[in-house]
């Protein structure tokens, strides 16, 4: 590797500056300064290597989730986190005296926080406004469901996203869980509800095929939680 400096005298024997004008610099050779053969421009790389940290894979972390979560876009993963946030809100106000009609009136007032929500979970400004009365929906859906009602309504050691410990030292956390009885509606504390909200859509799908299929995506999920 050859490094090259050129240099230039003056009448005067003084070294000029490499800005010099050309007429001034012809002729003249430049410096040539090797570098010593035992140079090794790896060398340096190879160094950091042997110093670098030794980092765990994330794969080989004990924390990670022992059941695949279907995942779908970045929009609807942010749809599915505002509703879920807002749900939680909604149980929380239920809990304080609140009454599913006073907040089923409150809700059109709530599109501009909606907006907001969206856009802190990365959504542009567009794609917020449109969504916001879709989350309008599902939290109407919510409370107007008798079942979504008694779900969300204050409950016997009720709690909202509840971290969950298990036996591998993982953890999972459950939207919802409270003890109720076995069935909706039902009294009694021999049963742990977990409840985990999902906002995927029917569509054109049947009531049974919707549902049939939903249980066989989450069961793992949910019998997870369970154990």
């Amino acid at each position: 590797l050859l490094l090259f400096a050129p240099t230039v005298q003056s009448d005067d024997g003084l070294a000029i500056a490499a800005s010099a004008n050309d007429n001034e610099a012809t002729g003249r050779a430049p410096l040539v300064h090797r570098l010593p053969l035992s140079f090794d421009p790896k060398a340096r790389f190879t160094s950091a290597e042997n110093l670098r940290l030794p980092y765990t894979p994330a794969s080989a972390l004990p924390h990670r989730p022992s059941f695949e979560r279907p995942e779908g876009s970045f929009a609807v993963r942010a749809f599915g986190s505002v509703v879920h946030r807002f749900l939680q809100f909604v149980s929380g106000s239920l809990a304080d005296g609140a009454t599913p009609e006073a907040l089923l009136a409150d809700l059109p007032s709530w599109e501009p926080r909606l907006r907001a929500a969206l856009c802190n979970e990365g959504l542009a400004s567009a794609t917020s406004q449109r969504e916001a009365p879709r989350v309008l929906v599902a939290l109407r859906n919510a409370l107007v469901d008798p079942i979504g009602r008694w779900i969300l309504s204050g409950r016997h050691s009720a709690a909202s996203e509840h971290s969950i410990a298990s036996i591998d030292s993982s953890v999972l956390r459950a939207d919802r869980t409270f003890v109720a009885g076995g069935a909706p509606f039902s009294d009694g504390d021999d049963y742990i509800w977990i409840v985990d909200f999902k906002t995927t859509e029917q569509g054109s799908r049947l009531p049974e095929r919707f549902e049939q299929e939903e249980l066989l995506k989450y069961r793992e999920q949910l019998e997870r939680y369970a154990s």
